[in-house]
């Protein structure tokens, strides 16, 4: 067992169970500066209000419903008029089928008739009985055949119907049609490549050139059919649309005006079933949020009883000692009566502090406080150093021993809540042990674990009440030294936190009363240790 000597301390430690002030001042101090920066750090307020008119304004609330609207709305705005292009496009092409059968099976004719012709070198004869089949005026659409030869040479019909391209003949006895253009107006033609009947060399193009009114017309009458009905649709799926998306929403809407019927202190959580499954996440979120608020204020009216339960005391011992001064004037009853004050204020103070670590410790998140890998050994005995002067101030022997198997290991832990657990542990050991009085702790390593111990040598605790002492205001009956009857709450408190396993040994001497007690903590080795 080493002593640890007042020199090893060191200097300016945030740990000591009285550094609670220390931390309210720094954070009234922060406060102040937050309050002075929003405004730029000028006192003056013209200046102040210049800084908060340059602050940059507050995003737009958008609405779901406008969201939804806007989704569905603009990839349906930018479509609709795609949709009226191959709408128009379509309708050509429908058009034109049946009109293209008819004057492919006219070109037909109109060939074989041709090839019945005789043909001679210098063409055919000046009467060709077609021109009452091939030319003229039919249902509105105006006609013109032409014969040519390959090379574009030619032989009958109307010169001005257009000609082939020389280089993309039409195979023969197969129909080829195409838009062209006749006196500026379009017309479809079509060819037929056909050989004369008088030879197998001579070969001859017939073409047949139709105007397009009747085509056109029949278009113009498809996308009417068409486009007329979707100006009717259109506003139509927009108006249904809306309507289903305002009863769609009305489930958000009863949700809202449940939250606001509820009276400010109910944290009951909400009904989920028979929501609508994509609210279901966040009303468990939602009442996730509730269970937690809950907690935190049940925590806050518990510290607030127990603040007023424990404190009654105190203040009662204060205010009477306080008389007892003022009445008296004797000049040592007076400073008895102040010494004594000053004790019922630190007693007062003491309390106050385990109170604020316990309702701290209660409202401890893992999720929010940052675990780190800590080298438990060398950390412990910095910690150490603060526990040597208390126990020499108490006039106690206070040793540490480590075993060098477990320098070096690790452990996860948050180190300002452990070191209040061990604090409060090494704390209820120098008040509770004899005096002059012995508390060792030492660190060894157990079961794949770091096993730490906090002895004393003090009465002890009864096999019967070693369950209760970890309970919040429980003390020993029976023992002298004063106390809030919070520490081992508090050291409960953090382990569970932690998932530290906790247990308590009190040997029975020879005469069968508890003698000494040992408090163990297991840490879990860190992974990277």
């Amino acid at each position: 067992m080493v002593a640890m000597s007042p020199s090893q301390r060191y200097a300016g430690s945030d740990i000591a169970l009285n550094g609670l002030p220390r931390r309210t001042e720094q954070s009234q101090s922060l406060a102040r500066r937050a309050a002075s920066s929003d405004t730029g750090g000028h006192s003056n307020p013209k200046r102040a209000g210049l800084f908060a008119v340059l602050r940059a304004p507050e995003p737009e609330q958008r609405t779901i419903f406008g969201e939804i609207l806007d989704w569905m709305f603009a990839p349906l705005l930018l479509l609709w008029p795609l949709s009226v292009v191959l709408t128009f496009s379509m309708a050509r092409s429908i058009a034109d089928q049946p009109f293209d059968r008819a004057l492919e099976e006219k070109s037909l004719l109109i060939a074989q008739r041709v090839r019945a012709q005789e043909y001679m070198p210098g063409g055919f004869p000046p009467i060709i009985p077609l021109s009452s089949q091939a030319s003229g005026t039919q249902g509105g659409t105006t006609y013109r055949y032409q014969i040519r030869l390959p090379d574009g040479g030619y032989i009958a019909g109307d010169p001005d119907v257009p000609s082939h391209d020389p280089d993309f003949l039409p195979d023969p006895e197969a129909v080829s049609i195409r838009y062209a253009r006749y006196h500026g107006e379009e017309v479809r033609v079509s060819a037929v490549h056909l050989l004369a009947l008088n030879t197998e060399q001579q070969s001859l193009i017939v073409q047949i050139a139709e105007t397009t009114e009747s085509r056109e017309a029949l278009a113009n009458e498809i996308i009417r059919g068409l486009i007329f009905p979707q100006f009717i649709v259109l506003p139509l799926a927009i108006v249904l649309v809306w309507f289903g998306l305002t009863q769609a929403l009305k489930p958000l809407g009863r949700l809202q005006q449940r939250i606001q019927d509820r009276r400010p202190d109910d944290l009951s959580t909400l009904q989920v079933r028979g929501t609508p499954e994509e609210l279901a996440p966040l009303l468990s979120s939602f009442n996730d949020l509730l269970d937690r608020m809950g907690q935190l204020m049940r925590l806050q009216r518990r510290f607030i009883a127990d603040a007023a339960h424990q404190m009654k005391t105190p203040l009662a011992g204060i205010r009477t000692q306080a008389e007892l001064a003022l009445r008296s004037n004797d000049p040592d009853e007076i400073r008895q009566s102040l010494s004594q004050l000053i004790r019922s204020s630190e007693r007062a103070a003491h309390v106050l502090n385990q109170l604020l670590s316990l309702a701290r410790t209660e409202s401890f998140d893992q999720a929010q406080y940052r675990m780190v890998p800590i080298a438990f050994a060398q950390q412990l005995r910095e910690w150490a150093q603060d526990w040597a002067d208390q126990a020499l101030a108490a006039g106690h022997d206070f040793g540490l021993e480590v075993d060098p198997e477990v320098e070096g290991l690790k452990v996860w832990i948050h180190p300002v809540m452990v070191s209040e657990m061990l604090n409060n542990l090494v704390d209820n050991a120098l008040r509770y042990c004899s005096k002059p009085g012995i508390v060792t702790v030492r660190l060894r390593s157990s079961d794949a674990k770091l096993l730490l111990e906090v002895e004393d040598n003090g009465p002890g605790i009864p096999e019967a009440e070693q369950a209760l002492v970890f309970e919040r205001f429980y003390r020993v009956l029976g023992h002298q030294a004063s106390g809030s009857g919070l520490g081992l709450a508090i050291v409960r408190e953090i382990a569970k936190q932690h998932r530290l396993e906790l247990s308590l040994q009190s040997p029975i001497t020879a005469n069968g009363k508890a003698g000494g007690c040992r408090f163990l903590v297991w840490f879990p080795l860190s992974h990277s240790a």
